[in-house]
């Protein structure tokens, strides 16, 4: 009975030992690599910007994975669709996948990035973001927009949603197609 009652005093207390461990540190966004698991992940889903109770932007992806702790949203298959101030579709997007940062209020499009704003011009690029809170959309990549006739070929774009106010920051490339009479 006496060694029983030891016994138990011994486990009880490397039970104790044991709990009281180094606390978990939590990974940062930088620290998010394809062997983590998502807290959540859906397929087909809709993904929704608002400001002042007017709608921004509609993102729709094929698959989507959610990190909660580092407020990162990983996409496949983006196709979105941003609004004006009177909430009609100003410009639509299409790339191969993307990302949302909740915490900086910004969608990032990567590969393939298709833009089309409703004027009739298009951007095409590698990558592309755009902050919900400037309303801007800006890349450091090569970028190519066709404007009717004119094709601008550069690095480096700053420009509202709709493309109708941009910037190239180095143009490479200018052509004019003449039309054929």
């Amino acid at each position: 009975m006496k060694n029983s009652a030891l016994l138990f005093s011994v486990l009880l207390f490397l039970l104790f030992l044991f709990a009281c461990g180094e606390p978990k540190v939590k990974p940062s966004v930088a620290e998010i690599d394809g062997n983590e698991l998502p807290s959540q992940e859906s397929w087909d889903d809709t993904i929704y910007f608002s400001k002042n109770g007017k709608l921004q932007a509609i993102l729709v992806t094929s698959h989507l994975r959610e990190f909660n702790e580092a407020k990162l949203k990983l996409l496949d298959s983006v196709n979105a669709r941003f609004y004006d101030k009177n909430e009609k579709i100003n410009s639509t997007l299409v790339s191969d996948s993307g990302k949302v940062d909740d915490a900086k209020k910004e969608f990032t499009a990567l590969g393939n990035v298709v833009l089309r704003g409703s004027q009739g011009r298009v951007l095409y690029t590698d990558e592309l973001s755009w902050n919900s809170k400037s309303e801007k959309i800006y890349t450091d990549a090569k970028v190519k927009i066709i404007d009717g006739d004119e094709t601008l070929v550069g690095v480096g774009l700053t420009s509202d949603k709709n493309l109708e106010n941009y910037v190239i920051r180095k143009i490479t490339f200018i052509t004019t197609e003449e039309k054929i009479k």
